[in-house]
């Protein structure tokens, strides 16, 4: 899954992370994995050339063994960084996708 971003360094997101899958339980989302977890990458590039204020970031979720069949998606969080240098939280979630 590729989602327009922000590089990783604006905030470390130490704890919280850049990246979840989450499974519908029902109407409720739990996480499943995050971006520490082995089964996880997280890749963070610039767009737009060497001075552009554009980037993207890509995640890949490597099905594990035990995955349980159902309803999923993947939701990233990062931080934009203003010209001015404010912050601001952003995310993103991708379309719901099925696992047999």
């Amino acid at each position: 899954m590729t989602f327009r971003g922000a590089h990783p360094r604006n905030d470390l997101r130490t704890g919280t992370g850049y990246l979840e899958v989450q499974r519908d339980d029902g109407g409720t989302w739990t996480v499943v994995a995050r971006d520490w977890d082995p089964e996880t990458r997280f890749r963070w590039r610039r767009t737009g050339g060497p001075l552009s204020p554009t980037s993207e970031v890509d995640v890949e979720w490597k099905l594990p063994d035990d995955v349980v069949p159902g309803t999923y998606r993947i939701v990233y969080n990062g931080d934009a960084k203003s010209l001015l240098g404010t912050y601001t939280p952003i995310s993103g979630t991708s379309p719901t996708f099925t696992v047999q």
